[in-house]
């Protein structure tokens, strides 16, 4: 078949197309160096995609690059994971003044894990303090009651949710 007609014709994929996507993440976790860029270049210029599936390529792509840098760099699948953690929180958290974490929901089969899910950290509660002063200061004026309220029972030292500390 002539090339430029087998190229006029790319499949759409939505997000819906969960076969399509999987294959994506499962090439993903497979490439190589040297088979990275043919899996950029399909997941590019192969597909019709629309938002969501823009997402999932480019997460495959992600997910690809952390596999080839961890072969490339000599490091572990989990020094992989908290390189991906690390780009999570710089590109999604920037912003965050008080620390963000990651709960995995299977952990709650689990009662060693129980503390994940009703504490938190002592440096935690000092940041969200000094946080809740800040806004305090900064909305006094403008803050729903409600939410000043909130604001001040954590200023105050009471750690809000129920949680406790746990170090």
């Amino acid at each position: 078949m002539d090339n430029k007609i087998e190229k006029a014709y790319k499949p759409f994929v939505s997000e819906d197309d969960k076969d399509i996507i999987e294959s994506w993440y499962k090439r993903a976790s497979e490439v190589t160096l040297e088979t990275f860029g043919y899996l950029i270049n399909e997941l590019l210029h192969d597909y019709n995609l629309d938002y969501g599936s823009k997402i999932h390529a480019a997460a495959a792509c992600t997910i690809a690059m952390f596999n080839v840098c961890g072969d490339v760099f000599g490091f572990s699948y989990f020094q992989s994971s908290k390189s991906i953690m690390q780009v999570f929180y710089k590109m999604n958290y920037s912003f965050n003044k008080t620390g963000i974490r990651v709960l995995n929901y299977d952990d709650m089969l689990y009662p060693q894990h129980q503390d994940k899910f009703r504490s938190i950290r002592r440096d935690t509660m000092n940041l969200l303090k000094q946080r809740a002063d800040e806004l305090i200061a900064e909305n006094k004026s403008t803050a729903a009651p409600l939410v000043l309220h909130h604001w001040k029972t954590i200023s105050s030292g009471i750690v809000p949710f129920g949680y406790y500390i746990s170090d």
